[in-house]
């Protein structure tokens, strides 16, 4: 334990980068407000493991564009992310992630602004990073998904004691 009690082995030992490439994060909704197109936001995923002026290579560019293909964006790769619809960005920010390759995934609301067709491609997505060893951690708010995806469930109510388990 640290200072003040506080255990400071978890993620406060990694450096920035190192961090970054470990740890994928896909929010629910995020601002798109830099003019970058489809390929380049799928590249950014590849940031952690390059120096800061280093170009991207082309195995880095076959794999964001095999993410993008993989949640079928591909198509969009000129686009400007700023004139895609919501869901649209969704996958976007899931092929980024795909393009990173963390060992562990925290989502926000993953199916957010999908249709049904979407949500189970997304959910599909994430159970086979899960079976390929990743750690998939994601708050969702749809119960019939996480029954139906999820190994364990944490449910968290107001004035409520939290309950957990498979």
């Amino acid at each position: 334990a640290g200072e003040g009690g506080r255990d400071r082995g978890g993620l406060a030992r990694w450096r920035g980068r190192e961090l970054a490439g470990r740890l994928g994060v896909v929010c629910e909704g995020r601002p798109d407000d830099f003019p970058a197109t489809v390929m380049e936001t799928a590249m950014i995923g590849r940031h952690p493991y390059r120096s800061p002026w280093q170009r991207e290579s082309e195995a880095e560019v076959a794999l964001a564009q095999a993410a993008l293909r993989r949640l079928d964006r591909e198509h969009l790769a000129s686009r400007l992310v700023s004139t895609l619809s919501g869901g649209e960005r969704q996958r976007v920010s899931l092929a980024t992630v795909l393009t990173q390759a963390p060992g562990w995934w925290l989502v926000d609301e993953p199916t957010n602004h999908l249709d049904l067709h979407h949500q189970v491609a997304t959910m599909r997505l994430l159970e086979e990073q899960a079976s390929a060893g990743c750690g998939v951690v994601m708050c969702l708010h749809d119960l019939n998904l996480a029954a139906r995806w999820c190994s364990h469930l944490l449910l968290l109510y107001p004035d409520v004691e939290a309950c957990w388990g498979p």
